[in-house]
């Protein structure tokens, strides 16, 4: 017993000589860091910093690392119970790393840029690129200037593209490389109704037949028209030719195509032609004729609608009369009709008489202005179609020795259901007319007939 009470007092005597010298307890000695985390004294009697393991935080480090959500693309955290304490990361099928950050099908991502291939490599989780000509990097990132050689010719303008390059050449200048100038041996030939294109023979490879080039539609193909020229030719509202509106004129276009092969993407030949034809034209007499005038030239082509105007019987407008005699005050019934095979649509824009055959005669009458009628006695009919448009009148004379009445019309042609392609009494711009008469290409032609003879 003696010694059991020398050992308290021992004890007691131990901690009051601590507490008179000033000596205090160690925070760490209470383990105050959890999950394994080292505990370092600070430098006061009641401070101390814990050092966590990897992944867990806090004051203690008690907020264990699932916490954070560090596994990806959908993996699960566990916290290890044995062993080295901290997360793991339960992945899903075809992930893998520490996080699940590693993807066995890396390709799905799609990282490989310009056109390259893309090639998993599962066991690490990452990926390789193959790259097209004209593109390098890790990712194909970097795209190689296949322009930087100038490899256009004649003027044009390269593009460059991934792996290769395109020229756009000027016209009448073709070739991959636009390195052959055809412009004055490719001729465009328009009429009222159609266009040819005429080429050289030699435009074509060793061994190539002349359905080797085509129109827009493949279906439209050239042929041999002698030992030295190939000819093309479609209708205006055939073979993919499309119709526009520009100003004064109506230009048809399509393109004369020449590939080398089937298997080949790559243009020997890309040109683009067109048919352009004045939209305003003068008409005159009661059963007139056509007449066309073209100027064909290399790449472009000009030319005049083929128009009539005619005297009718009646109004059913399918008759023409047998005799040019008529009486005052008799109805006359007239039409102006377009031929053609494109969806256009003849419109009256001012029809008028004079006593002589010049449709610029100095003394005339004016039956329609601006599409509005003049003379009280007008009638316009706009149920015969859009190539056709018909208009009736009083027949009248002229005062003086004037026998015979002569009559004229100033059409407008335009694409059906374009905007104002409509019959009726709006302004139309004689400036239109005028500038269409000046212009070298676009001449209007006057057609003339038997007139009218008044008894």
């Amino acid at each position: 017993m003696a010694k059991f009470h020398f050992l308290v007092v021992c004890s007691l005597f131990a901690v009051l000589f601590q507490s008179s010298i000033g000596l205090a307890a160690d925070p760490c000695d209470q383990s105050p860091c959890l999950n394994r985390g080292t505990c370092t004294s600070g430098t006061n009697s009641t401070s101390y910093q814990c050092i966590c393991l990897d992944g867990y935080n806090g004051t203690n480090c008690e907020v264990d690392p699932c916490v954070a959500a560090p596994c990806l693309n959908g993996g699960t955290c566990h916290i290890k119970t044995s062993g080295d304490l901290g997360p793991i990361c339960h992945c899903k099928r075809n992930f893998l790393g520490k996080n699940c950050e590693k993807d066995a099908y890396a390709c799905r991502s799609l990282p490989c840029m310009n056109g390259g291939e893309c090639r998993n490599r599962p066991a690490t989780g990452s990926y390789m690129c193959r790259c097209l000509p004209g593109s390098s990097g890790e990712q194909c990132e970097n795209n190689v200037d296949d322009c930087a050689s100038s490899p256009c010719q004649n003027g044009a303008t390269c593009t460059d593209l991934v792996g290769g390059f395109v020229c756009t050449c000027p016209k009448g200048i073709v070739g991959q490389l636009c390195e052959m100038d055809f412009s004055s041996e490719i001729e465009v030939s328009c009429d009222a109704t159609e266009m040819t294109i005429t080429l050289v023979r030699s435009l074509l490879v060793d061994g190539d037949n002349a359905s080797s080039i085509h129109l827009n539609e493949d279906t439209c193909t050239g042929v041999f028209q002698d030992d030295y020229k190939i000819m093309l030719s479609t209708p205006y509202g055939e073979c993919g030719t499309t119709v526009e509106e520009a100003g004064d004129t109506i230009i048809f276009s399509n393109t004369i195509i020449y590939t080398k092969n089937l298997i080949t993407t790559q243009y020997l030949l890309q040109l683009p032609v067109q048919c352009i034809l004045g939209k305003k034209e003068i008409v005159d007499g009661s059963s007139g004729y056509g007449i066309t005038r073209q100027n064909a030239t290399a790449i472009k082509g000009y030319a005049q609608f083929e128009l009539m105007l005619e005297r009718y019987n009646n109004e059913t407008f399918d008759a023409l009369p047998s005799s040019g005699n008529v009486r005052i005050r008799d109805e006359l019934f007239y039409a102006v009709s377009l031929e053609s095979s494109a969806s256009l649509t003849v419109l009256l824009d001012e029809c008028w008489a004079t006593p002589s055959p010049d449709a610029n005669d100095t003394l005339r009458y004016n039956l329609l202005v601006d599409g509005c009628p003049v003379d009280n006695s007008l009638n316009i009919f706009t149920n015969l179609g859009p190539l056709k448009q018909g208009f009736s009148f009083q027949a009248f004379a002229f005062v003086g020795a004037y026998p015979q009445v002569h009559v004229h019309c100033a059409v407008t042609m335009c694409v059906t259901n374009g905007s104002g392609c409509q019959q009726g009494c709006t302004a139309s711009p004689l400036r239109l007319r005028r500038s269409l008469r000046d212009a070298e290409s676009l001449m209007t032609n006057t057609i003339s007939s038997e007139p009218i003879t008044l008894n």
